[in-house]
């Protein structure tokens, strides 16, 4: 973008020292030959007379004309660059309030709109914060270019049910928060209820969608907006001690879902080690819960093949060297998937 604007510049100057040289060549040239041209082609002496008396007349029409599409031209190259640099600073306005990913407005913003709004006019100002569980698990399992999916997703949903006056920030890699002036506990209440109604019905390809609430309203001009904040964030820590668990169940059996459709021939594997496992715990006299765990480790066993090419996996002859590296990261990814944070 700076390399273009450099380029007009340079441009422009050579325009604005053109223009004086090539009304200079033509004042000189002029000088020096309209005479000699005039005496060559005209012998009559009375015409002579008058082509020399308006032959002054003739160059200033001349250079006039000239002159002015010189200049019109460059003043229509120092518009076009003047609209450049509108639009130069009007895009760099852009990046520097928004997050590339999702198009929301980005921390920088949000901590100023937060002090625009943080005035008496704006109350009750309802402060809410979204987590979107289990993006780290999905990155490791199916690649964060399904987890930006994901964020992009939810994005689009929180703008759907906001409304004009409404700030809508992501604030982190898998964090949102809206600002919404004139918004009493039961309104914040209602929009949560819509998220999660939205949420609950959309998909990203099998994965379902979760993501942890929590609020907090400003209602009286004396309250400290940094509490405000602060007691909204811990709303949302203690909602996702409940949601993150039941997330993560699903989103590893979507996972192991996934890698059954990618290989019937590993479904039939994974299910023969689960039932071995759970007769060895039998065999050994363990309890029934001792079992079942057994039984899920051993379909767990291979889940990091999530993370292999479905060419290789499904591959008839013998894998190639490199092939066969690639199949050896299997148990390093699901090390990853089975310990990944939510």
């Amino acid at each position: 973008m700076f390399n273009i604007m450099d380029s007009e510049k340079s441009a422009l100057n050579d325009e604005h020292i053109k223009i004086p040289l090539i009304y200079l060549a033509m004042g000189l040239f002029w000088i020096y030959f309209s005479d000699r041209i005039v005496n060559h082609f005209i012998v009559d002496k009375d015409l002579l007379l008058a082509v020399n008396t308006y032959k002054g007349w003739f160059y200033v029409i001349v250079t006039t004309v000239i002159l002015y599409l010189l200049i019109a031209g460059f003043l229509r190259r120092v518009s076009e660059v003047e609209n450049d640099l509108k639009k130069s600073n009007k895009e760099l306005k852009y990046l520097s309030e928004h997050d590339q990913l999702t198009g929301l407005y980005n921390r920088r913003f949000f901590e100023t709109e937060l002090a625009r709004l943080d005035t008496e006019g704006n109350l009750p100002l309802a402060i809410i914060i979204g987590d979107i569980n289990g993006v780290r698990l999905i990155n490791d399992s199916f690649g964060h270019l399904v987890g930006d999916e994901v964020i992009r997703t939810v994005a689009r949903l929180i703008s759907e049910i906001t409304e004009k006056a409404d700030v809508v920030c992501r604030l982190a890699g898998d964090e949102f928060i809206i600002l919404s002036p004139e918004t009493d506990r039961n309104k914040a209440e209602e929009m949560i209820r819509l998220l999660r109604s939205d949420l609950t019905e959309t998909k990203v390809g099998l994965l379902d969608l979760s993501v942890s609430f929590g609020f907090e309203i400003k209602n009286e001009p004396d309250e400290a907006i940094d509490e405000v904040m602060k007691n909204a964030q811990d709303n949302m820590y203690r909602k996702k001690l409940y949601d993150s668990p039941s997330m993560r169940g699903k989103t590893i059996t979507t996972i192991v879902a996934t890698l059954h459709e990618k290989n019937k021939r590993e479904e039939q594997h994974t299910r023969r080690v689960s039932q071995l496992c759970g007769e060895m715990g039998e065999a050994l006299g363990l309890n029934e819960d001792k079992i079942k765990e057994l039984r899920s480790v051993g379909l767990l066993h291979d889940i990091g093949k999530i993370g292999i090419d479905e060419r290789i996996l499904n591959k008839q002859g013998k894998l190639t060297n490199k092939e066969w590296e690639e199949v050896k990261k299997h148990p390093e990814i699901g090390y990853r998937i089975l310990s990944s944070g939510y």
